[in-house]
């Protein structure tokens, strides 16, 4: 299987800092890395057993099968842009559909994407240029998983949105950043209404070490029904880098289907 150099593209930036692989079944995105001052690969999948002994991680380790539909809204606050997504998904077949504003000083830079199942439209309506995809089949995994490489729970609800993707699979920051840092659970929060458990990342790579970006911590908030990421944080010491949340989010409610229809 291969996957769109789009969303390959989204994925390589998360994960160069933490020397970890990703595979699409037996498709690398990235291949695996010799893990920091020890000179061996790292079974990364050892350590998220243990991080799913935690019901709520285990959760979001497979949020697809948590939810029938989805309707929300997504914010992102940075010191770059701030951003805005409306979003529907449907599981069962897999379906969604983005309105997506990158940069909130221009609203009339917007794009729009929707999976119909088979195939997958991104029209661009300041550019007025429709690009079109194949939708993403439900990705599987036989037999035993190479020790470094992440394995993401992507199908067709995985768009090449950045802001949604990483609140709709979760499982990519636990594969990935969790297995590198010091993780501790805060206890219970609600984010947009609904209740949610709060964990404190602390990357063991500190800052400093790294060329590319400024981040020392996270905060991470899942929800407790579906183990999707409700709100996630980045700091720079005590002052916030990133945040991507959900406004407002409402599950299994009853979806009018030509939402997806293009």
């Amino acid at each position: 299987m291969r996957l769109s150099g789009k969303l390959v593209s989204i994925v390589l930036g998360m994960f160069l800092m933490f020397g970890i692989g990703i595979s699409a079944g037996a498709h690398y995105i990235l291949k695996p890395a010799v893990a920091e001052n020890k000179g061996s690969f790292v079974n990364i999948h050892t350590i998220v057993r243990n991080l799913t002994s935690d019901p709520v991680l285990a959760k979001a380790m497979n949020t697809n099968a948590n939810y029938n539909t989805l309707i929300g809204t997504i914010k992102k606050n940075s010191s770059k842009e701030n951003s805005s997504a409306e979003l529907t998904v449907q599981q069962n077949p897999a379906l969604y559909s983005v309105v997506y504003t990158p940069d909130l000083r221009d609203p009339a830079e917007t794009i729009e994407e929707k999976n119909n199942g088979d195939k997958v439209l991104r029209f661009d309506k300041k550019k007025q240029k429709k690009e079109y995809s194949n939708s993403i089949p439900e990705m599987t995994t036989s037999g035993a998983r190479d020790s470094n490489t992440i394995y993401p729970n992507w199908n067709g609800t995985s768009t090449q949105i950045h802001e949604v993707n990483a609140l709709l699979h979760p499982e990519i920051s636990i594969q990935g950043l969790f297995t590198r840092s010091i993780v501790t659970n805060k206890g219970v929060a609600e984010i947009a209404g609904r209740k949610a458990t709060e964990y404190m990342v602390e990357p063991r790579v500190k800052k400093e070490q790294l060329d590319f970006d400024k981040i020392d911590r996270y905060e991470f908030f899942f929800d407790n029904e579906t183990g999707i990421l409700l709100r996630t944080v980045s700091y720079d010491g005590s002052n916030i880098k990133e945040e991507i949340y959900f406004e407002k989010i409402d599950i299994d409610r009853e979806i009018d289907q030509n939402i997806f229809k293009f």
